[in-house]
């Protein structure tokens, strides 16, 4: 453990946050494990396994990296798709002294996709380097970042913001005599800046040993212990600060501005804890949904010989603190270097989904073996906790370190671990290097509910309906909207499967529409956008759905055929240069065309097709969206009170709105975190998310009519399917409270896969083409359609994944 400045086995634990949070008698881990190898890495000491990494994991995108180093002190860069086994890694040209344990790597990834490093920092020069390209594991040559005030720089660390831009924290000077410098990274010019010389100012005194965390809110929070000489017993006091502005300017936690540099007398302090009391420094923070701190770290209270890990918080009113005396044996912290010490220091992370806080604190004691051990707190009142053991080996002199993208945008927690030595003074232990590896832990909460289905029946009922639709079914086709959603699903199916066959379906179906459609017309004067078939209809949605298949398969194509997608450039971009923003007068209009303005801006990088998502959806939200039902009407001929349903009320029709919300999941899946329309499809998302759970009925379909069952009663599975899709896209990103909704799901599926699916292949109960609830209108077993079976690969292939997580 680090405690002045600051091999084995390597896993990541994933949990899944909203399965996180439960209090159970302590155990080990009631799931198995999946290890996954990755490369042999450095030993021999604790280098690789350090608490201040940020970061050892990082996710971007559906892409994580992860970086250590070798035996021979060569850092490795690593990345693999997320849920995946397979590393793709990289031995740098770059080298560390590794037999410094002080030296951690540190990384993190820009919101274009270039990855960012710092290494081998211990009171030296900066060592910098950045990808060459976005995710390229090819680092350029190391290079400055500011250029002044960089000869003697420790404990480098990256932080995103919600805009793409990094944080760059380092501490200038020696132990006991430093000062904390941030740096800013800006996108558009691929530049560094200076922020502050010096945030907190030890006055040639003392030096800060911080903690930082950026929230999903982006406030930077950031705690620290005052140091007031290079021996850690003199580590004392818990002072805190906060930015909401990207780190510019700082407040205290009633919102009173700092002047900078923050010194020990005008600090505001969370915690009073007095020198020689076993405080560690350098721990960690989180936030809860509040955008409340917390505060992890240890030491030892007053009339006791035993140091305990302490949570301090700020309840929104007042600062409070959690102890979890658990402990009983005691040790003393003083001296200089890395320490071997018997308990690692912790790391903690609050559930961000519940307003009621809970969290779980990760660490490692030799009073348990020295496993990877949790404490999960249901409540952060005394005696609201309890404690687990996730590993039953000892992982060594480790401390946690985790992916704090993936956290914080999904409520994943992926932990970076490694059973290492650590010899007091910087010394070395024999072992030379150990296998890297990936280990997948996933806890449930007492009762929580199981998913209905396991990975091998998702995958056969799947493959069953797909094969059945493809075999009774050339791929030569028409283009229009109701084969063109078929498409939509299967690709989704061929991502899952990696069936090469359902690939070339659709290939083949696009070579036959010689990727366009039937609204072919080259005459743009004559181009429409109302219902219709003939083709001058280029600006109807119906007709533009299948641009998104084919902007797919674009994608996936090595040789980057422009032929693939030259009629979507074409047409969008006439589309975007007229002044109307009524394209999307009904409901599927934002399933059909939605999507396909994400994709054209991650193929192209311009921002004016989410500029226009935003504009067009905007007109069709205020014309369809009923905000006191969280739904859709399916066009304007539907709105309350011009049409009731068959018993006075609201009319909302399944179909309809199972477009809606899964082209909602589909833009949110690809549209930046940082474009002013985020925030508004996430709030409708999780409207109609709630609306819809409390419509379903009880054998897990939703009724043509969603809110007047008696209108069109019996079941239907376009509806249904897409609606599962769109709850199991949300809850494997943490979107949606896995809890809250796995029952809406285990319901929907065992109706899709027990009663929609026929043992032939078959999937029946789909409504026929149309546009509302039909009276009296015959849907049975026999009913089926392209766009229902794309809709169920759509939600089979996310059952898939939400097994799989």
């Amino acid at each position: 453990m680090r405690v002045n400045d600051g091999g084995g086995y390597v896993f990541v634990v994933v949990l899944l946050a909203a399965a996180l949070f439960g209090g159970c008698a302590t155990s080990p881990p009631q799931n198995a494990a999946r290890i996954v190898d990755v490369a042999q890495g450095w030993a021999a000491n604790s280098v690789n396994a350090t608490v201040f990494r940020k970061n050892s994991l990082v996710t971007h995108g559906q892409t994580q990296y992860i970086a250590f180093y070798d035996k021979d002190g060569y850092v490795v860069l690593g990345k693999r798709a997320l849920g995946a086994d397979a590393w793709a890694l990289k031995r740098s040209a770059h080298r560390g002294n590794a037999a410094d344990a002080h030296n951690s790597i540190s990384i993190m990834v820009d919101g274009a996709g270039h990855l960012h490093m710092a290494w081998d920092q211990h009171n030296n020069r900066l060592r910098y380097a950045r990808g060459a390209s976005p995710g390229s594991l090819d680092l350029n040559a190391k290079t400055p970042m500011i250029g002044s005030d960089e000869a003697a720089v420790t404990y480098p660390e990256f932080h995103r913001l919600p805009d793409g831009n990094l944080l760059f924290l380092y501490r200038d000077g020696g132990s006991g005599r430093g000062n904390l410098v941030m740096n800013r990274y800006d996108l558009a010019s691929g530049a560094w800046t200076r922020l502050h010389n010096n945030l907190i100012g030890g006055e040639g005194k003392r030096n800060a040993y911080w903690q930082a965390f950026l929230d999903h809110k982006g406030t930077f929070h950031l705690s620290w212990v005052w140091r007031e000489s290079p021996d850690v017993a003199s580590n004392h006091d818990m002072g805190y600060a906060r930015s909401r502005d990207g780190g510019v300017s700082w407040t205290r936690s009633d919102g009173t501005a700092y002047q900078l540099p923050i010194t020990a007398a005008g600090a505001e302090y969370a915690m009073r804890i007095a020198q020689n009391s076993e405080l560690i420094n350098q721990t960690s923070m989180a936030a809860d949904k509040h955008g409340n701190p917390y505060i992890a770290s240890y030491w030892r209270e007053a009339g006791s010989t035993v140091p305990q890990y302490q949570v301090v918080f700020h309840s929104g009113g007042a600062w409070k603190r959690l102890s979890l005396d658990f402990r009983a044996k005691p040790f003393s912290l003083s001296g200089h270097g890395t320490k071997a010490i018997p308990i690692s220091r912790p790391q903690i992370m609050v559930d961000i989904q519940q307003d009621k806080p809970s969290g779980v604190l990760v660490f490692r004691d030799e009073e348990r073996g020295s496993k990877v051990s949790v404490v999960r707190i249901d409540d952060f009142r005394p005696g609201g906790w309890s404690v687990h053991d996730l590993t039953n080996t000892p992982v060594g002199a480790w401390e946690p370190s985790f992916d704090t993208e993936l956290w914080r945008d999904r409520g994943e927690l992926n932990l970076f671990l490694q059973d290492v030595r650590q010899v007091d003074g910087e010394g070395l232990a024999s072992v030379k290097s150990s296998t890297v590896q990936v280990l997948v832990w996933r806890a449930d909460k007492p009762n929580a509910p199981q998913p209905v289905a396991t990975k091998a029946e998702v995958r056969a009922a799947l493959e069953l309906a797909n094969n059945y639709w493809q075999s009774g079914k050339a791929p030569e086709q028409s283009a229009f909207w109701d084969v063109a959603a078929y498409h939509t699903g299967n690709m989704e199916a061929y991502r899952m499967t990696g069936n090469e066959a359902w690939r070339g379906y659709s290939t083949a179906w696009a070579e036959h529409n010689k990727w366009s459609s039937a609204a072919n017309s080259t005459n743009k004067a004559k181009w429409k956008y109302n219902y219709g078939e003939s083709a001058e209809h280029v600006l109807f949605g119906d007709w533009q759905i299948c641009f998104q298949t084919y902007v797919d398969l674009y994608q996936l194509d090595p040789r980057k055929d422009g032929r693939k997608i030259a009629r979507a450039l074409e047409v969008m971009d006439y589309q975007m240069r007229t002044a109307k923003d009524d394209y999307w007068w009904w409901a599927d209009g934002l399933y059909m065309v939605m999507p396909l303005m994400v994709k054209l801006h991650k193929v192209t990088g311009e921002r004016r097709y989410l500029d226009k998502l935003q504009e067009y959806f905007l007109f069709a939200d205020q014309l369809m969206f009923d905000a006191e039902a969280g739904l859709y009407y399916r066009d304007a001929k539907y709105v309350y009170p011009k049409h009731k349903s068959a018993n006075g009320g609201k009319d909302f029709w399944a179909r309809g709105d199972g477009w809606v919300f899964a082209g909602l999941a589909k833009v949110l899946a690809e549209l930046p975190k940082t474009h002013a329309s985020h925030a508004l499809f996430l709030r409708r998302y999780q409207q109609m998310a709630k609306a819809l759970k409390a419509s379903q009925q009880p054998e897990g379909y939703w009724t043509r009519s969603i809110l007047d069952p008696a209108h069109a009663p019996g079941r239907e599975t376009s509806g249904t399917a897409f609606f599962t899709y769109g709850y199991l896209w949300g809850i494997n990103n943490g979107i949606l409270d896995r809890a809250e909704y796995t029952p809406v799901v285990n319901k929907s599926w065992t109706y899709l896969s027990k009663v929609a699916l026929q043992p032939n292949g078959k999937l029946g109960y789909i409504q026929p083409i149309g546009e509302r609830a039909i009276l009296g209108q015959v849907v049975n077993q026999e009913s089926t359609a392209p766009f229902g079976v794309g809709a169920f690969l759509l939600a089979a292939a996310e059952m898939h994944r939400f097994l799989e997580r």
